[in-house]
């Protein structure tokens, strides 16, 4: 359905419309990747039109417009058609209203949602497809079809698709599209689909619908990659830290341990925390709330050994991947010392690695004496963490998390759950070679140097196998 006008290179713009409760400000905050748009279940909740545009790298890509929803149809309508003396006249009769409205107050939703269509908005109009469809919504549908605007219909399965036929029968009388879309649920591949759906509205928008698919795939696959690199770089930091503090003698006090040891905790902690929030902001989720009342990664304690048969492997993985990893890793430092160790540190890697995972409540980290300081006393060290299964529980629960965000839909305002997947099924399923690989990045751990020269080939295992696209 072509608009009058033929358009420039404008953005184009889509006022999103429909009864209160079927979805609209969900869909806004889908196609906009906006986690800031209002979302209630309570009617009204949206009271005025407000304005959501798409950015990428300071261009603006389209323009989605959330507006109240339909309250007075019906009343509307007839108001309409006695101001109407022929069909010619309807677009104009509409717009007349919209600027010198008749019962401003009565009308206040629907003059809001109408002021962008006369204004140039293209219509999305939302209705849900678990509910059935009834002739009333017809007078809402009627209106619309009197601006004389492009105008697509979405069918949100809220709570199921009963009526999803029942809904596209009636659309199709009175929309030149008709699609269905779940903006809680549906894919990144289901985004781009409707979105370049829009430019069949026009014509004149395909070169910008087609750009800004093309964009939002290209940033989409940019802010991925730079998750990842932003996870494995909080695996380095977490497998090389150490803490340390000054003591006056050679003995090492308990409570001084013990101190270490909370401190040490902490601060792979803050590491963790800190990678999710750099996470989520890049993904564009801004707005993340955690309340849990299940296992989520909020409530498990990075170091509650109880819930690392959640997020790490199990001893045969553990036992396999440190022997093997373990070899590897002491081949990488053999190689970093330019073979004078005559490859003694792949030999000694396996054996450690493999007699220290069989069991993996070994100790986190093990404390050392350093030599006397300048300004007197000694200082004592703990870190890095040796702990085998440690590496693949920090990367394991990191990985759960990033793929919820990266799945995450920003009209869902949720907490993140327990989903089917985890990373001993991953690992599985993952060439030996491939496993082996990450096995011995891990093992380097406190070796920031040989991490950090490994990085790039763990990030694109972790895209290839283990992030969802």
């Amino acid at each position: 359905m072509m608009g009058d006008q033929p358009k420039t290179n404008t953005v184009p713009k889509f006022a999103v419309v429909g009864h209160p409760n079927k979805g609209k400000s969900s869909l806004v905050a889908t196609l906009t990747q906006n986690d800031s748009v209002q979302i209630s279940s309570v009617s009204g909740t949206t009271e005025v039109a407000q304005s959501f545009p798409m950015r990428l790298d300071g261009r603006e890509c389209y323009e989605l417009i959330d507006t109240p929803g339909f309250q007075r149809a019906r009343a509307l309508l007839q108001q309409l058609q006695s101001m109407s003396v022929h069909a010619g006249d309807r677009k104009q009769v509409l717009a007349q209203f919209v600027r010198q409205p008749h019962n401003p107050e009565r009308f206040h939703d629907e003059l809001e949602l109408l002021k962008p269509i006369v204004e140039g908005a293209a219509i999305l109009y939302v209705v849900d497809g678990a509910t059935p469809y009834r002739p009333e919504y017809e007078h809402e549908m009627e209106i619309l079809r009197w601006s004389g605007q492009p105008r697509m219909a979405v069918i949100n399965p809220i709570s199921g698709n009963t009526y999803v036929e029942q809904w596209r029968q009636a659309l199709d009388q009175f929309f030149s599209l008709v699609r269905v879309f779940d903006p809680m649920t549906a894919g990144f591949s289901d985004h781009i689909e409707l979105i370049g759906s829009f430019a069949l509205l026009d014509k004149h928008w395909q070169p910008s619908i087609n750009a800004a698919v093309q964009a939002l795939k290209q940033d989409r696959a940019q802010r991925v990659e730079q998750a990842v690199s932003l996870l494995t770089t909080a695996c380095i930091d977490a497998l090389c830290h150490q803490v340390s503090t000054r003591i006056p003698g050679e003995t090492i006090p308990e409570a001084v341990s013990q101190a270490l040891e909370v401190k040490l905790k902490a601060a792979v902690k803050t590491i963790e925390s800190s990678v999710r929030k750099k996470i989520e902001t890049q993904l564009r989720h801004h707005h993340m709330v955690y309340e849990s009342k299940s296992l989520t990664l909020e409530k498990s304690d990075l170091f509650n050994q109880e819930d690392w048969v959640v997020w790490g492997l199990d001893k045969k993985q553990l036992l396999w991947l440190s022997a093997g990893g373990g070899a590897a890793a002491g081949a990488l430092l053999d190689v970093g010392l330019g073979g004078s160790s005559l490859m003694l540190g792949a030999l000694s890697g396996s054996i450690v690695a493999a007699g220290s995972s069989w069991w993996f409540r070994e100790n986190l980290a093990k404390i050392k004496i350093g030599e006397i300081i300048p300004t007197g006393g000694r200082e004592v060290i703990l870190g890095p963490i040796k702990n085998s299964q440690f590496g693949w529980v920090f990367l394991g629960r990191g990985l759960h998390h990033l793929n919820e965000m990266v799945c995450r839909n920003h009209a869902r305002r949720d907490e993140i759950q327990m989903q089917d997947w985890d990373l001993k099924q991953r690992m599985s399923e993952l060439p030996k070679t491939d496993a082996l690989k990450m096995a011995s990045w891990l093992q380097c751990k406190g070796q920031r140097t040989l991490m950090e020269r490994q990085q790039p080939k763990i990030n694109q295992l972790l895209l290839k196998y283990f992030v969802v696209q």
